[in-house]
């Protein structure tokens, strides 16, 4: 009875001790599995230690900004800067109710769990990134000998998420341009909105004066053609007058030193020369109207005074007083006949500001 007795104690120790030894195992397969990390969530940087002994700085800093990173997933992250709209007061940024953030970059990252026991391997636009996760919230990246603390942030809303991730994909400027917005949306909108209204404010303004300057150029115009128009009045009124009060001895002599010159040697072969098709040279041009004016003195000075004439036109009016045709002025001037009629009948309507034939110049030219 007593031997049965030890057998069957003993058996049970021996149960408790195969136990025992099973849960020891169990336990030590467990630890000995690497730890698996992830990247994905928010993340916020608390500490940055740099090469320089002594020389740290911690996170969110006296204006109350810090780097922020959304990651998605172990392949992409979105980088920003984020404070606080009121800095120097204690508020953490990621439930702050009024924020402003900076865009920075978004870059492809790539996180690779190893094996063995230790860190993963985590790889930053394909340049190697020595990573530690000292737990599943909290890490450290070392990037050109500053190692950047991070710890993982799950106070920040999903909305507000999607809307810095938006941000940022739709504005990272190639040119540096470090171009910020405010949080939330409503205050960026108004923001927006106030941008808007003081553009379209310069707008107005800028049409307001460009419509003003239009205006006074239009008066301008306006009052230079009323007083041009006054003035060469005032001297078709005055050559009318002194035509018609000339006295006859004077009307007498002028046309008799007009009728010696139709009849010099130096018309008659201006005309000859005219008549074959000979085209004139500069100075003959020249001698022309030197020639005209011993017998016309203020013809050509009169006739600038009453408006601007190009080269074309005025050589047409010396051609009109020498009494040369408008054929003959086509073929000299190398112009169409129909050329020759518009440039007389244009002449007309500059002068007299009304429409009028090329014939009635004529005739004004011959009365001058």
């Amino acid at each position: 009875m007593k031997k049965g007795y030890l057998c069957h104690m003993t058996n049970k120790s021996y149960m408790l001790l195969a136990a025992l030894v099973c849960v020891i195992l169990a336990g030590c397969s467990r630890k000995s599995e690497p730890d698996k990390y992830s990247l994905s969530g928010v993340w916020v940087m608390t500490h940055a230690e740099y090469p320089v002994p002594e020389l740290s700085e911690d996170f969110p800093d006296a204006d109350g900004e810090t780097l922020c990173r959304i990651y998605e997933g172990d392949s992409v992250f979105y980088e920003c800067w984020i404070r606080t709209m009121k800095p120097g007061q204690p508020q953490n940024v990621m439930t702050a109710s009024d924020v402003i953030i900076v865009p920075k970059s978004k870059c492809v990252c790539t996180l690779i769990q190893k094996d063995g026991a230790g860190n993963p391997l985590y790889l930053e636009d394909g340049s190697v990134r020595p990573v530690r996760f000292l737990s599943n919230t909290s890490m450290t990246i070392q990037k050109v000998g500053i190692v950047f603390s991070w710890t993982l942030a799950k106070e920040m809303k999903q909305e507000r998420i999607a809307e810095i991730k938006e941000i940022i994909a739709n504005n990272l400027s190639s040119a540096g341009e470090m171009r910020q917005f405010v949080l939330p949306t409503t205050e960026r909108q108004l923001e927006a909105a106030n941008s808007q209204l003081k553009t379209t404010a310069h707008t107005l303004a800028y049409i307001i004066i460009i419509l003003v300057l239009v205006v006074l150029l239009i008066v301008y115009v306006a009052i230079n053609v009323s007083r041009k128009k006054q003035r060469v009045e005032q001297q078709l009124r005055q050559m009318s007058e002194e035509r018609e009060l000339r006295p006859q001895p004077v009307r007498q002599a002028m046309a008799k030193v007009e009728e010696d010159f139709l009849h010099s040697e130096f018309y008659l072969s201006l005309r000859r020369r005219i008549a074959a098709g000979e085209m004139l040279r500069e100075e003959d041009w020249k001698e022309m109207e030197q020639r005209m004016k011993s017998v016309w003195p203020a013809f050509s000075n009169r006739l600038f005074d009453l408006c601007h004439l190009s080269e074309l036109e005025y050589r047409v009016c010396l051609l009109i007083k020498l009494r040369v045709s408008p054929s003959e002025m086509a073929a000299l001037l190398s112009k169409d006949t129909s050329t020759i009629s518009t440039v007389r009948s244009r002449l007309y309507q500059k002068v007299f500001q009304r429409k009028g034939s090329s014939k009635a110049w004529d005739s004004f030219i011959l009365s001058m």
